[in-house]
């Protein structure tokens, strides 16, 4: 009884021409500054909900002079590009922009023929076991639909895998704030109060001034009277 199930090849199979679609995979990395990583968390929280894209990692380091806020987020391939422009239109400070492309549609499309392939194979050794009358024949027949079966979900696993990534493309962000001292800040706040208070007083004199100007211009005009008057007389 021949056993071989291997497909057979035909010379004459006409090709298809036609361009095949594309299958890729993006991701990217943003860097920037904000003055506060609530508002900007709460920012992209309203990004992710109107692109359909979700946070899978987050994590919030503090130390004495920044506060970094790091996400990995999961948005629709098809929304990848609409997200980022939605974070650059609201960025003051982008420090940084990574973005990647790979075309993995070679590879989508191996994994697709690698499973075309084994599962009309595994019809044929089916085929075969159904006529099968020989133990010796059936225990062959099931041992390489086992091998068989293990390839088509291995390659399945791999489909699926790879879809995902195809379907939901990642975004890597950062985003930080610096954070001064606080002896610093207490001088700042200290010297800005001053200032105020500074020009308050100015303010206050400058409005003097206008208020007692005739008294001055009189007060001036005596004395550059008399001044005069005594340069004048004899000495």
């Amino acid at each position: 009884m021949a056993l071989s199930a291997e497909p057979v090849s035909n010379n004459d199979t006409e090709y298809n021409t036609a361009p095949l679609p594309l299958f890729l995979v993006k991701d990217g990395n943003l860097t920037f500054e904000t003055e506060s990583i609530k508002r900007s968390r709460g920012l992209i929280d309203s990004l992710l909900q109107l692109q359909d894209g979700f946070i899978v990692k987050e994590n919030l380091l503090s130390t004495e002079n920044t506060s970094e806020y790091k996400l990995t987020t999961k948005i629709p391939a098809r929304n990848f590009e609409k997200f980022i422009s939605g974070i650059e239109n609201c960025v003051t400070v982008l420090k940084s922009k990574s973005i990647h492309i790979i075309d993995v549609t070679e590879e989508f499309t191996d994994i697709q023929s690698r499973i075309k392939i084994k599962r009309e194979l595994e019809n044929r050794y089916l085929h075969l076991l159904s006529k099968a009358e020989k133990m010796d024949d059936i225990l062959l027949l099931e041992g390489e639909l086992n091998k068989i079966r293990t390839d088509i979900e291995m390659n399945e696993g791999r489909m699926k895998a790879l879809s995902q990534k195809i379907a939901l493309s990642t975004l890597e962000i950062l985003l930080y704030t610096d954070v001064l001292p606080e002896q610093e800040n207490n001088y700042i706040h200290e010297f800005a109060a001053s200032f105020k208070n500074g020009l308050h007083y100015v303010a206050i004199f400058s409005l003097l001034l206008v208020n007692l100007w005739p008294f001055l211009a009189i007060s001036f005009g005596v004395y550059a009277y008399f001044n005069l008057k005594q340069k004048k007389a004899p000495k």
